[in-house]
């Protein structure tokens, strides 16, 4: 695709427009519009723990999953705590 079609150059010029609208939207919404980067050593810490205890997990309950269960109830157990998991995860969101 050529870099100096009419379409990108367009697209480029709509960019701060959908911008402003965007903020302006989040103000209607009572946000301000920010990112905080501002994690500590322990949020860090406890972010990356959490996601290697979790790799660790998945791959010792694996092979148990396998011998007790088999494939078909391993995925069917995926669906189910899946489906009970939703509501948790649609109540926190709307907590934030």
């Amino acid at each position: 695709m050529n870099r100096s079609s009419p379409d990108l150059n367009k697209m480029e010029q709509q960019k701060p427009d959908v911008q402003a609208t965007d903020e302006d939207k989040l103000a209607e919404l009572g946000y301000k519009q920010d990112l905080n980067r501002d994690w500590s050593m322990l949020h860090n810490f406890g972010v990356s723990f959490s996601i290697i205890s979790v790799i660790t997990g998945l791959t010792t309950l694996f092979q148990y999953g396998l011998n007790t269960g088999g494939p078909g109830v391993m995925s069917v157990g995926w669906i189910v705590v899946s489906f009970f998991s939703a509501p948790t995860y649609n109540i926190e969101t709307d907590l934030n």
